[in-house]
């Protein structure tokens, strides 16, 4: 018996409640979810970036791959109409992961 009663992997109790987002009354502290997120990218807060990855399910990317769908769509990628967050963002992720080289 797994636990799940699909017949499936094992599942602890515990995994079975758990959702998304930590909450403050299960125990976890913002400080652990900020330090477990961090190098987490959600797409949403970048307009370009969203741009590169209409046809994605998921709502975030890690910074590494962020930098590379930058690169890898830097036909598409308009640094002119990125935003000031967005701009201050791709300059960071060149700087910390390209080197200071982007190949746009």
């Amino acid at each position: 018996m797994n636990g799940s009663g699909d017949g499936c992997c094992p599942v602890s109790p515990r995994s079975r409640s758990s959702s998304a987002r930590p909450q403050e009354s299960r125990g976890l502290d913002r400080a652990w979810y900020d330090r477990a997120m961090s190098g987490v990218v959600e797409l949403e807060r970048y307009p370009q970036l969203a741009f590169l990855t209409w046809n994605r399910r998921g709502a975030v990317v890690t910074e590494s791959e962020a930098f590379a769908l930058y690169e890898s769509g830097r036909g598409y990628v308009v640094p002119a109409e990125m935003d000031d967050t967005e701009r201050e963002f791709f300059e960071r992720l060149v700087r910390e992961i390209g080197h200071g080289v982007f190949l746009g």
